[in-house]
């Protein structure tokens, strides 16, 4: 991975076991932890007969999960630490993203990912963005 040279930030390629490959940043100069994922399906994906499908599955992504059943528990979660969340549905993708407090992230900037550029251990910490990233999921 190419970055501009003044950057001292931490950054890794990885690739989670459902194969989602990802990129993290880390920057322990920040108080702020956040995650966005751009899908490739977006409003020119929907089926002629059912407009507005590709928006709805963005809604229903923060409707809660089987794991969070709760309506809302993702806001709430992030509201908590300080956070907000958002998403939008353009033509061709779907973008989800959301911060929250970064408080105790600085030491497990990781996530149970196999490490792609070294075999560097990375655990899963009591960070405030692991429970946000659990309750997206």
């Amino acid at each position: 991975m190419e970055k501009p040279l003044l950057d001292d930030r931490l950054c890794r390629v990885m690739e989670l076991p459902n194969h989602l490959k990802i990129l993290l940043i880390h920057d322990p100069d920040t108080d702020k932890a956040s995650a966005a994922m751009d899908v490739n399906v977006g409003s020119f994906s929907d089926p002629d007969d059912v407009p507005g499908t590709a928006h709805a599955v963005e809604n229903f992504c923060f409707m809660g999960t089987k794991k969070y059943p709760g309506e809302n528990e993702y806001s709430t979660y992030l509201t908590k630490y300080g956070g907000n969340s958002n998403a939008y549905t353009a033509s061709t993708s779907t973008d989800y993203y959301s911060e929250l407090s970064a408080s105790s992230t600085s030491n497990s900037p990781g996530s149970s990912a196999t490490e792609k550029q070294s075999n560097v251990s990375i655990s899963k910490g009591k960070a405030p963005l692991y429970g946000a990233l659990d309750r997206f999921s």
